[in-house]
This record gives structure tokens, C-alpha cells and sequence, in this order.
């Protein structure tokens, strides 16, 4: 059974990661994920935007969404 406060996402096929840029304006992707053992684990490319964005800001939002976000 999943930690309760990863309770929302389960059953769900995407999140919505909401990371922000350097002026601080959030930038909402949706990304497929997989729970297991009480960790997210997404997979995107090590260059993308998300990504860059994240080295940048660690601050992330995490919200279960569509596959349109």
C-alpha cells in the first residue's frame, strides 16, 4: 500500500510537474509515471527543458492529470 500522501496518484498514468524558471514562472509538463515502493519514477531526456529547468530550481510540483496535462 502506497504512503498516504502518494494516495492521489494511484491508478493514475500521468503527472503534471510543474518546474520553474530562473524568474520564477512555473512551466506545467505532463509526463507518464510509475509508483513503486513508495517512489515516483519518470524517465524524460537528460537535455530537456524539465530538466534544465531543475538543475536550475529543485522546487517542483507534483499533481496526478490527463495525458494533455
Amino acid at each position: 500500500m502506497p504512503d498516504q500522501k502518494l494516495a492521489p496518484f494511484v491508478g493514475q498514468k500521468y503527472v503534471s510537474i510543474e518546474t520553474f524558471k530562473k524568474n520564477g514562472q512555473g512551466v506545467k509538463t505532463p509526463v507518464w509515471f510509475v509508483l513503486h515502493d513508495n517512489a515516483f519514477y519518470v524517465y524524460t531526456e537528460a537535455d530537456s527543458w524539465k530538466v534544465k529547468r531543475i538543475r536550475n530550481n529543485a522546487r517542483v510540483r507534483v499533481a496526478p492529470c490527463g495525458v494533455r496535462g
